[in-house]
């Protein structure tokens, strides 16, 4: 989106990796973080698909997808380093601009309304100790807890929020 949710939870964490798969609302994003003076966030134009490919993936076992998701990456000044795996500082033509990521915990998901894909889910479930869930969408978040997240994870809070209020959606 345009980084509504990220302005407002930024300053919570060190640093932050936005995505969102349409330029226009990364450029939008970009642009309220400016206004909004938060410096620790990069806006990545990716899926959260590409996301977990180069997350889960190590550096060694690349195919074509995750040297592309990789390169937005490091476009934005984030070379993101599963824990365990050595940085590859070769990655990045602006090292002193690059912010090495390995410990990443939180996870805030704002899916669409379908939800979650399985890769994701699954990502979610297994590699972040919390995950903030909005979710547009009764019906796949119940999906997505069930068939994922309350496998490894609590419900700790719950509230509500009309976004569209005075709209069917």
């Amino acid at each position: 989106g345009n980084g509504c949710f990220t302005v407002v939870l930024a300053s919570n964490f060190q640093h932050v990796i936005a995505t969102e798969v349409s330029s226009a609302l990364v450029r939008l994003a970009q642009r309220n973080l400016v206004l909004n003076g938060v410096e620790n966030v990069q806006v990545v134009p990716m899926t959260s698909e590409e996301f977990v490919t180069v997350y889960q993936q190590p550096s060694k076992d690349q195919d074509t997808q995750t040297l592309t998701a990789r390169k937005k990456l490091q476009n934005a000044g984030i070379e993101l380093v599963n824990p365990g795996t050595a940085p590859q500082t070769d990655l990045s033509p602006r090292e002193s601009e690059t912010v090495t990521m390995t410990n990443l915990r939180t996870l805030f998901m704002d899916p669409p309304r379908a939800g979650l894909t399985p890769a994701v889910r699954e990502m979610a479930s297994q590699q972040f100790d919390r995950i903030l869930y909005m979710s547009c969408n009764p019906q796949t978040l119940q999906r997505d807890l069930v068939d994922g997240l309350l496998l490894t994870h609590k419900i700790v809070n719950v509230a509500a929020f009309d976004q569209f209020p005075y709209t069917p959606h």
